[in-house]
């Protein structure tokens, strides 16, 4: 972190201009980093939010290169070339690496990870990532220089979907399917160019999508169709058993501390379960922050959402990016947490929200 605040000064970083672009985010910050007071271990808090906020100064340096977008498509996309076909290395030939056994001792493929779900966020996000790299590659490399790249990123694309269905993460699964559609309707949205006219199109789009779901049931219909439960693999009794653990409903329990306090052993023991979260990212904050948190959080992500729809109507590809980590960050908190922790989802959650200057002129809009 500490290199990272060296670099960014190197890179004449105006901070001034960073707090007045990310206000609500950074009192966000600082706002959890005050939970340590009355949080059941102080000091854990204190170091668990620290740690996160270096993922702030991390995705600053990406935004402060030369060209944003370039260094971030790199980035993404040299992970993913490293990390998918590890991950299927230790997946076949080394199981004691990438493979485990959940308590009920069902085979969990887990590759470069330590769970499933993990993986299947790694794949989710650097995939997405990937597969709008490819689509760039068609239409601006020239064929013959272009081809054997293109080749690479086609069998990483499907090394990548091997990896998921192996993984059977159905919140990741869903999160791509989510991620493609947002690629694939952004390219019509960027034509409405004004900002308001795009963000009235994703009103529109989400009610028509929640109508057709409430009269035809078709999400039902899916988590059948995928063999899960309508309960979500008992996601929604872990909700209502979390709800009534005596928390204090304004503040909170302190930043990343109920887990590992007394309520959360005592559940934990109750059911015979070691759950380090209660999947549910909104339910999560809550339970760091109170209603407070929730607050800020909406705030935060009325915001960051208005900041990516902006971006949009400039037709960038970055936008587009920004805006499938957007809307997969939204949807992959329903079942896990990812808002505030160290994972590769909420890195790029910031890239897409972050807006970041350098002393004399705006960045966040450059291609």
């Amino acid at each position: 972190m500490f290199t990272g605040l060296v670099i960014l000064q190197r890179r004449s970083i105006d901070w001034g201009a960073v707090w007045g672009h990310n206000k609500t985010l950074i009192v966000f910050y600082l706002y959890l980093t005050l939970t340590a007071v009355w949080s059941y271990y102080p000091a854990a808090s204190l170091k668990r939010i620290t740690k996160d906020f270096g993922t702030m100064v991390m995705v600053l340096i990406v935004l402060t290169e030369s060209q944003p977008w370039a260094a971030a498509r790199l980035l993404f996309v040299r992970l993913a070339y490293i990390l998918f076909p590890l991950s299927v290395v230790l997946i076949k030939y080394y199981p004691e690496y990438g493979r485990m056994y959940s308590k009920s001792w069902e085979p969990m493929y887990t590759g470069v990870t330590t769970h499933k779900n993990a993986l299947g966020m790694l794949v989710m996000s650097y995939g997405v990532m990937l597969a709008l790299d490819t689509m760039t590659l068609r239409h601006s490399y020239d064929p013959a220089a272009g081809k054997t790249i293109l080749r690479s990123h086609y069998l990483m694309l499907l090394m990548g979907g091997w990896l998921l269905i192996m993984c059977n993460s159905m919140t990741a699964l869903v999160c791509v399917v989510v991620g493609g559609a947002v690629l694939w309707g952004s390219r019509l949205l960027v034509r409405l160019h004004s900002p308001v006219r795009i963000g009235a199109a994703c009103v529109v789009a989400v009610v028509a999508v929640a109508a057709v779901d409430s009269a035809l049931n078709l999400s039902g219909r899916a988590i059948h169709a995928l063999g899960r439960r309508e309960d979500l693999t008992g996601r929604t009794d872990i909700w209502a058993m979390v709800m009534k653990q005596p928390i204090d409903p304004l503040f909170g329990y302190g930043f990343m501390a109920f887990w590992d306090g007394p309520l959360g052993q005592a559940y934990n023991e109750e059911g015979g379960t070691s759950l380090r979260q209660a999947h549910n990212g909104y339910l999560e904050i809550y339970i760091d922050g109170g209603i407070v948190g929730i607050l800020l959080l909406l705030l935060m992500l009325i915001v960051g959402g208005k900041r990516v729809l902006e971006d949009l109507g400039g037709g960038s590809h970055f936008a587009r990016a920004r805006l499938a980590f957007f809307t997969m960050a939204l949807v992959h908190n329903y079942t896990e947490a990812s808002f505030f922790r160290l994972n590769v989802l909420w890195f790029a959650f910031l890239l897409a929200i972050i807006g970041c200057v350098l002393r004399g002129h705006s960045i966040s809009h450059r291609e």
